[in-house]
């Protein structure tokens, strides 16, 4: 039986879509749901640019991990093994990374893996790792993984 959406369950985002509030209410294409936030795993690959526009397409960005918590719980629930894109760049301005949210990653967050971040002149993207939870690190812009996509 088809669920019936009502309007003051829908908002305008930013890029001119409805989409669904998440007061309980996940559709289709984002299978998860961590507090007021709702994720979606692309099936396929994308440099960090790419990745951005994709999860647009749905009026979400990619994931800003912002609480150890949160990222145990997308450390869980990721059904690859590998890496995923998330919103976090360095910004050069300042030379710190920063989520898509505006909240700051510190250079001496726990969720950095060992050794991260590097911070090279080619290093501009942050990138997780399923393959361990405190998974963070910087990593080219340019190079091609899944796109994990956060609507909040």
């Amino acid at each position: 039986m088809p669920t019936t959406i009502t309007d003051d369950q829908l908002q305008d985002n930013k890029h001119g879509k409805l989409i669904l509030k998440t007061r309980g209410i996940c559709d289709d294409k984002f299978r998860w749901r961590y507090r007021t936030s709702c994720y979606h795993l692309s099936t396929k690959l994308f440099d960090h640019p790419a990745a951005i526009e994709y999860c647009q397409s749905f009026g979400a960005t990619l994931i800003s991990i912002e609480t150890i918590d949160e990222l145990k719980y997308i450390h869980r629930q990721l059904p690859i093994s590998g890496y995923v894109w998330t919103s976090g760049k360095i910004y050069e301005n300042n030379g710190r990374y920063t989520w898509a949210s505006g909240v700051e990653l510190p250079n001496d967050s726990q969720m950095w893996d060992v050794g991260e971040p590097s911070i090279s002149s080619m290093t501009f993207c942050i990138r997780f790792s399923s393959r361990s939870l405190h998974g963070l690190d910087d990593y080219p812009c340019n190079r091609h993984y899944f796109a994990l996509c956060e609507l909040q």
